[in-house]
């Protein structure tokens, strides 16, 4: 592989791993305003709804399919939040692999799992396994 190319690869690698964060950048901003504002429908609603009721007056029932709407609408949003992150998180692993591969670095080691961290198992004694002397 020529060095021209090597540099493009490892180009659309960085590119690739920018877009994902910034797209996770993004979403955090898109996150933080849902959070603060989870639903402005709502809002609207309670005020609109929270009137005391004078006696031999009938409730307004019709808050609440307003509530659920709300509610399943907010839930939606956060939702395909949720989805765009792990995406964006994707992109951004994906351009960390094609730049490591382009330069011809070996990838970086995952972290150890416990399996991959414990000691081997000790040799099996040669009297378990049938190979020792009867005799003795």
């Amino acid at each position: 592989m020529s060095q021209q190319s090597r540099s493009a690869e490892r180009f659309h690698g960085l590119l690739a791993f920018w877009i994902g964060i910034g797209l996770l950048i993004a979403l955090a901003v898109i996150a933080g305003k849902m959070l603060t504002h989870p639903v402005p429908q709502l809002e609207t609603i309670i005020a609109s709804s929270s009137q005391p009721l004078k006696p031999g007056q009938p409730a307004n029932n019709m808050a609440f399919p307003a509530v659920g709407a709300a509610i399943i609408s907010f839930l939606l949003q956060l939702t395909v939040v949720l989805v765009l992150i792990i995406t964006s998180s994707l992109i951004a692993g994906h351009g960390i692999k094609l730049y490591f591969a382009a330069s011809g670095n070996a990838e970086p080691s995952p972290a150890p799992t416990s399996e991959s961290a414990a000691p081997p198992a000790p040799p099996a004694s040669p009297a378990s396994t049938g190979s020792g002397d009867a005799s003795q």
